[in-house]
């Protein structure tokens, strides 16, 4: 992703709760990204699983930061 953006000339804006759901380590995610980031969607994760992607996105990667299970703090520093 970051070469891609280096090479169009664009910017990253990471959604860390995306890239969780991905499996990912966020803060990876952003070490990664770094060079390119300009922004970041801060949203928390729970580790419920819905049966419905819609319901997924709403309640389970996308929650209020500090109530799931995301490193939010020590990504963000």
């Amino acid at each position: 992703l970051r070469a891609l953006a280096g090479e169009w000339g664009m910017h990253i804006c990471l959604d860390i709760a995306h890239a969780a759901s991905f499996e990912f380590d966020v803060r990876d995610a952003v070490e990664a990204v770094l060079p390119r980031l300009v922004n970041v969607h801060v949203s928390d994760v729970h580790d419920r699983n819905f049966r419905s992607g819609l319901m997924n996105d709403l309640f389970r990667d996308h929650a209020v930061p500090g109530t799931g299970t995301l490193p939010i703090t020590t990504t963000l520093e």
